[in-house]
C-alpha cells in the first residue's frame, strides 16, 4: 500500500534533484556568460594593442 510518508519522500527526492539541475543550469550559464566576456575584452585589449603598435611574442592562433 501507498503510504502518505513514501509520497512526500518521492517529491522531496523530486525537489531536491529539480533544485540540483537548477542550480547547475545557472552556474554554466553564469560560467559561460563571463567566460565570453573575458575572450571579448581579450579581443578588445588585442586590437587596441594592434592599433598603438606594440607589437607582442604572442603566436597567431
Amino acid at each position: 500500500m501507498f503510504s502518505v510518508g513514501h509520497a512526500q519522500d518521492a517529491l522531496f527526492r523530486l525537489n531536491t534533484g529539480c533544485l540540483t539541475c537548477l542550480l547547475l543550469g545557472v552556474s554554466i550559464i553564469i560560467f559561460v556568460q563571463f567566460d565570453f566576456r573575458l575572450f571579448r575584452f581579450h579581443c578588445a585589449y588585442t586590437t587596441i594593442n594592434d592599433i598603438s603598435g606594440s607589437e607582442r611574442d604572442c603566436p597567431e592562433i
